[in-house]
């Protein structure tokens, strides 16, 4: 990544991506904490669901793996 002007120096060096949204929030004075918790009242009923689906089936497949690397010992 390149920067230049106010607040370049911030992203000198080696960073992660998660770092630099972070930055990038920091420089724009977003509130990450505040706007996740206004967005996930914003979800609509249908994506909940369907996640719950999804997290459903994923507990019922790790409840019903078996674990291979055990047989033959």
């Amino acid at each position: 990544m390149h920067a230049a002007g106010v607040g370049a120096s911030l992203f000198a060096g080696t960073k992660e991506n998660t770092q630099l949204g972070r930055i990038v929030a920091d420089l724009l004075r977003f509130n990450l904490t505040s706007l996740n918790a206004s967005l996930a009242t914003l979800r609509s009923p249908t994506l909940s669901k369907k996640e719950d689906e999804i997290k459903t089936a994923a507990k019922l497949k790790n409840e019903t793996s078996v674990d291979y690397l055990s047989w033959g010992r």
